[in-house]
């Protein structure tokens, strides 16, 4: 990062609603990196099953998100 390679890592990034999620939420996506930051959050390309276990993994990290807003 220092060296502004811009190399790509696993960053989790506030992502806006789109066709995996209803509203804003956290993931990790894959994320070019300078020394300045975020250069470019990179699309997923997923198969149908990915899909599916993309959206499942969402709903997860929102319900238990929900879980500990009651706590």
């Amino acid at each position: 990062i220092l060296l502004d390679e811009h190399m790509i890592f696993p960053v989790s990034t506030l992502v806006e609603a789109n066709e995996y999620h209803s509203e804003p939420i956290a993931y990790s996506l894959p994320t070019i990196l300078g020394k300045e930051g975020i250069v470019k959050v990179l699309p997923l390309t997923l198969n149908n099953w990915e899909q599916v276990k993309l959206k499942e993994s969402l709903n997860s990290i929102k319900a238990n998100i929900d879980l500990a807003k009651n706590i």
